[in-house]
């Protein structure tokens, strides 16, 4: 058989289009689908008619042709260009061969390449690279690093390359002990020589949940902390066992508690308002507290905190939740807070209104929100919002009217 041209098929296609269909194509990947379109007539009917075309199902990415030096040629011949890209995301996935054919080719490259290698733990791919003279910055420790590849990062280092306090960082942020303690061993690396840290380690520790590398940086190294960034990351996250561990240390770690309490409503961290509240870090009266629920009401796990805070910890309520559930179309938070008479706040409907949340902005009106002067200017000329101001119009919102001259070029069906 032939070359196929475009009205010849390959022998592949004597299987029958529904085989095909059913057992090979949904087993393609992008590359192969974009390769498939490029064989014949046939091919490209059969991805198209399956719903799978590559333009359309999902766009193409680089990483998608790097496994071999054949789909890496083809992306070039159709068009990709041979950028310093191409090395680095080669040396990530490991392909040797094929970073030797892309640099035979003229591919540039540059210290991405080597960070790359790094980053995938690649070590035949990293000493080729460097080998062939390819350059190396602190990116190859830190990535090394990051991804806990300590074989890699104990070559790099022997051989010179250079590192950063970024380094400690990320091997925290990893969960990466074992890469840290080496980063600051004296006995590997000679008494004021090993890699330098700062609080940033500690925080990326608390942030990303990592108790045990946090407890040997700061106890045991004697790294330096920022408690109240600390603090604030392991809330953001639901960190539960890092705020314990360093509540232990020391409770002052949680001042300004009114703080702490609002990022984790915002967040909806509930766990962690549920463990504050049961230690007893809390501000002593809430109600001289401005504002602390302001934000929780926005989505699902925000408003659980907010009932939870109102029921259990009796925080109070204020007219700002009302505006929070405006902002984030919370129906069932809107109507719980009126249950509870909580007055509606400045600015609802027209909140409602320019959000588009018809359906919460009915309920408000016949719950008694008013308007106000700023709604239809809001929306009068904003795409997609036709239903919103034949709504307005027809309730009588303040300078709606179709008669008035002012909204003659009001677009009512959009």
């Amino acid at each position: 058989m032939g070359v196929p041209g475009e009205d010849s098929a390959p022998a592949l296609f004597e299987f029958g289009t529904a085989f095909l269909k059913q057992e090979v194509l949904g087993r393609l990947d992008l590359a192969d689908r974009a390769s498939l379109l490029e064989t014949c007539r046939s091919g490209r009917d059969l991805v198209k008619d399956a719903g799978l075309d590559p333009s359309t199902s999902g766009r193409l990415q680089l990483k998608d042709f790097v496994g071999s030096v054949e789909r890496l040629a083809w992306a070039r011949d159709h068009g990709c260009p041979m950028d310093t890209t191409v090395c680095a995301t080669v040396a990530l996935h490991g392909q040797l061969d094929v970073l030797q054919w892309a640099v035979e080719q003229g591919s540039p490259w540059d210290a991405l390449t080597t960070a790359a290698a790094a980053e995938g733990g690649h070590l035949e791919v990293l000493k080729w690279a460097r080998e062939k003279g390819c350059p190396w910055l602190c990116w190859t420790i830190e990535s090394a690093a990051e991804h806990g590849h300590l074989e890699v990062l104990m070559w790099a280092r022997e051989r010179g390359c250079e590192w950063s306090p970024l380094a400690c960082s990320l091997a925290a942020r990893g969960g990466h002990l074992q890469v840290l303690r080496w980063l600051r061993d004296e006995s590997v690396h000679g008494k004021g020589s090993v890699c330098p840290w700062n609080a940033w380690t500690t925080e990326e520790a608390s942030k990303a949940g990592h108790v045990e590398v946090l407890r040997w940086a700061y106890q045991i190294g004697g790294c330096s902390i920022n408690a109240t960034r600390c603090v604030k990351r392991a809330v953001e996250n639901g960190r539960l066992e890092v705020l314990k561990y360093l509540w232990e240390q020391n409770p002052d770690f949680f001042d300004g508690i009114a703080d702490v309490w609002r990022m984790a409503g915002v967040c909806g961290q509930i766990e962690v308002l549920r463990w504050l509240f049961a230690v007893g870090a809390r501000p002593a009266d809430f109600s001289d507290e401005v504002n602390i629920t302001a934000g929780w009401g926005r989505h699902k796990s925000g408003f659980e905190c907010l009932r939870w805070a109102y029921d259990v910890a009796h925080v109070p309520l204020t007219s700002d939740n009302i505006w929070d559930a405006a902002v984030g179309g919370m129906l069932e938070a809107m109507q719980w807070l009126r249950e509870r008479e909580v007055d509606w706040a400045d600015g609802t409907t027209t909140e409602l209104a320019k959000s588009g949340h018809l359906e919460l902005l009915i309920w408000a009106r016949q719950n008694g929100a008013s308007w106000e002067e700023e709604t239809f200017p809001c929306v009068k000329y904003t795409r997609g919002l036709g239903r919103i101001r034949r709504y307005l119009r027809d309730e009588g919102c303040p300078g709606s009217s179709s008669e008035d001259p002012d909204n003659a070029d009001v677009d009512w069906m959009d």
